[in-house]
């Protein structure tokens, strides 16, 4: 099943250079469209908060069907920039690539539920995987359940997901993705008797006096 895509409506942008803070302080997102389906690349205007929101929720593998006046393009977040300090959007890129040829691109995992061990510690291992496949086919994350894992040893690899028969995963499959392994043992010093104690107390206490007698 293909992955349900997003929608987001845009207007074109006349406005360019310094002028473009007006757009941001209306609460709007400068940006351009392109792509091979976009003869001449496209400036646009989107909803800072809608588009802030689905690149935090899903990144930059999102296939969204953007809006532009009366027409529609299929694309892709890409080349954002962000605000250095508020972290906010300031500038974003919108790809549109040729639906029916297939694209290569690393797609996040994402973690759900907790595992049935709740003593155990999470190893994780790769954070994107690997994978090919036409724009339509490829999901914008890739969900991995830790209720699958029930006990120390346990562990999620490439080769236990299920992407669908037009998804290639190209990440090898022996890659660990997460384990649960056992929590280290903490070794606490032993404490010191009460005769070391006082032998410490007495030797502080010499030391002590002959600083005195000097």
């Amino acid at each position: 099943m293909a992955p349900r895509r997003h929608t987001l409506e845009a207007t074109t942008r006349t406005v360019i250079g310094k002028e473009v803070e007006k757009l941001r302080r209306a609460g709007q997102t400068p940006g351009i469209v392109y792509g091979p389906v976009i003869p001449t690349p496209i400036p646009v205007a989107v909803d800072a908060k809608t588009v802030q929101r689905m690149y935090t929720d899903f990144g930059s593998n999102l296939l969204i069907n953007l809006t532009i006046d009366r027409a529609t393009y299929t694309v892709y977040m890409r080349n954002v920039d962000h605000d250095r300090l508020r972290r906010n959007i300031r500038h974003i890129e919108f790809y549109a690539p040729n639906l029916r040829l297939a694209m290569t691109t690393d797609i996040p995992v994402v973690f759900l539920g907790e595992p049935g061990e709740t003593r155990a510690v999470l190893t994780r291992g790769l954070e994107r995987i690997a994978v090919q496949g036409l724009p339509d086919a490829l999901p914008a994350v890739i969900e991995v359940d830790l209720s699958n894992l029930s006990a120390i040893g346990q562990a999620i690899h490439v080769s236990d997901l299920n992407l669908g028969d037009n998804v290639t995963v190209l990440s090898g499959s022996d890659e660990l993705i997460v384990r649960l392994d056992a929590p280290q043992m903490v070794v606490a010093e032993e404490p010191e008797t009460v005769a070391e104690a006082e032998e410490g107390e007495l030797a502080a206490d010499e030391g002590s006096a002959e600083e005195a007698a000097e």
